[in-house]
């Protein structure tokens, strides 16, 4: 039996005396204690204990090392109450074999019998100390380390265990496995040495190396090939174990539960729709009903005085897009009160209202225009996604490139600083004509956004109000000649939602 710092349980540092270690302080001192090696290397840092005369550590559990250590450095440390670093208060190299034997650690010892600033050693339930530590001899004959692992090996074991008798078993059936391998090979010996009596000995066995070599080599890509085939054919049959587990134990209750659930679902359901057709649609439509009617009272729309044009909060707007176009080319003055107002301010104001009220409808419906429009400062814009052809040095073709999402932005609002003369080709006269790309590029978007926007409107009170009547899916019914009238389309929309419930 070989007795190393491996078993040590317990170290006891006792006598401590402030005068023998450097600054310890007896009143609110914190002490530790760390294993090293004789290189340095560090094995283990013990718990914290305050200081006593007497300072005793809970139990060691040191790791494994390779090496058989039989001389470690033990180093004590200490921390002041008013200081934030430890110091170094105790530092001594311990020899194995310099330990002697004192009593079983359960029945304790003496302070008297040892010097101040000295380790007692847990081995085993057995108490050493170093021989120079001793202030008197021990009563009872004292015994080294040494001799006390030596006469452990005199007590008898008490018998196998049963992985004992299994590594007996295993040495015995090897050695039968080389016997008859050392007859198989002698037998294969002396035949191959007659064959080789009459031959060039040398050169054959020359030549039987180079292929001894290179069947060695595919033997063991053969085996490596093998193993990972085998190890790939147990992974797939772990798997299909698995999975065939999975669809035998732990699929069918799953789907009973998701057919339960479902059934729980569908007749949870059921009310709700009910509910939702009869009872919460209708308090919608209604609310909507009423807060369109506050629309219409904050956006008052009315005929002008010759019955022919629409106004929208009192300002007179154009029935369609051509005199829209007509009246910001050719602008026109006209007095109220004592300003002049001239038709362009007056456009651009309507433009703003009818925009406005058309956001305000949608955010109302949460219904998404088709052109999103954008506000910067006063001004409104429309936006849309245009695709961007861009081209790509190819040696192969001269048409390679690729597509670029881009936004344009046309302004809802007239500007004569973007109108541009184009010349007439027609007739014998050069002439020429006001153009507004951009504001006339709004006005056709705007056009389509407030077509779909009707018609969604439209969609959607047949799907959750009128649906259950039967009535079937209702039209926009706008007139091929209001298509472009933008005020007598809001003002259809307006009457259509704030009209009784049928």
């Amino acid at each position: 039996m070989v007795i190393t710092f491996h078993h040590l349980s317990t170290v006891t540092f006792c006598n401590l005396r402030p005068n023998k270690c450097l600054s310890v302080q007896s009143e609110s001192l914190l002490l530790f204690f760390s294993l090293h090696t004789a290189s340095n290397e560090l094995l283990y840092v013990s718990e914290q204990a305050e200081y006593e005369t007497n300072a005793s550590f809970g139990a060691i559990c040191l790791p494994d090392y390779e090496k058989n250590l039989s001389q470690i450095c033990v180093k004590l440390w200490g921390l002041r109450h008013n200081s934030e670093q430890y110091s170094l208060l105790y530092n001594v190299q311990v020899n194995l074999r310099d330990l002697v034997c004192m009593r079983n650690a359960s029945q304790g010892f003496e302070s008297s019998q040892i010097i101040d600033n000295s380790m007692i050693f847990g081995l085993q339930d057995v108490s050493f100390v170093v021989r120079s530590d001793l202030r008197v001899p021990i009563p009872s004959p004292t015994m080294s380390i040494v001799e006390y692992a030596k006469s452990k090996l005199t007590i008898p074991r008490s018998s196998y265990t049963y992985d004992d008798v299994r590594r007996l078993c295993s040495l015995s059936n090897g050695i039968n496995d080389f016997a008859a391998s050392e007859s198989k090979l002698c037998e294969e010996i002396d035949r191959i040495e007659e064959e080789f009596l009459n031959a060039s000995t040398q050169e054959k066995l020359r030549s039987l190396k180079v292929h001894l070599h290179d069947l060695h080599k595919y033997v063991a890509k053969q085996h490596s090939l093998n193993d990972e085939l085998l190890s790939s054919i147990w992974a797939k049959e772990r798997q299909v174990k698995a999975l065939l587990s999975c669809l035998k134990d732990e699929i069918p209750p799953k789907l009973e539960l998701i057919a339960d659930k479902l059934d729980i679902v569908k007749s949870e359901v059921a009310p709700i729709f009910e509910a939702l057709q009869f009872s919460i649609y209708p308090d919608l439509v209604e609310l909507l009903r009423t807060i369109c009617g506050v629309i219409r009272e904050v956006f008052p729309i009315h005929l002008d005085e010759n019955g022919c044009n629409y106004s929208i909060a009192h300002i007179n707007f154009p029935a369609n897009i051509l005199e829209i176009l007509t009246e910001c080319y050719e602008p026109q003055f006209v007095m109220v009160g004592s300003t002049s107002e001239s038709s362009v301010e007056r456009i651009n104001a309507g433009l703003s209202v009818i925009v406005h009220l058309l956001l305000h409808l949608s955010s109302l419906l949460d219904i998404k225009l088709k052109y999103g429009i954008v506000q910067n400062k006063s001004h409104y814009f429309l936006v849309e996604m245009c695709s961007l052809f861009r081209k790509v040095s190819s040696a192969n073709s001269s048409y390679a490139g690729e597509f670029d999402l881009v936004e344009a932005r046309y302004p809802l609002f007239y500007d004569a600083a973007g109108s541009e003369k184009i010349a007439k080709v027609a007739g014998p006269v050069k002439s020429y004509e006001l153009k507004n790309q951009n504001f006339e590029r709004a006005l056709l978007l705007l056009k389509k956004n407030v077509i779909a926007f009707s018609s969604d409107v439209m969609d959607l009170y047949s799907k959750y109000l009128y649906g259950k009547m039967e009535v079937g899916k209702l039209t926009s019914n706008i007139p091929v000649e209001c298509i472009d009238n933008f005020v007598w389309t809001i003002n259809y929309l307006l009457l259509f939602m704030t009209a009784p419930l049928p």
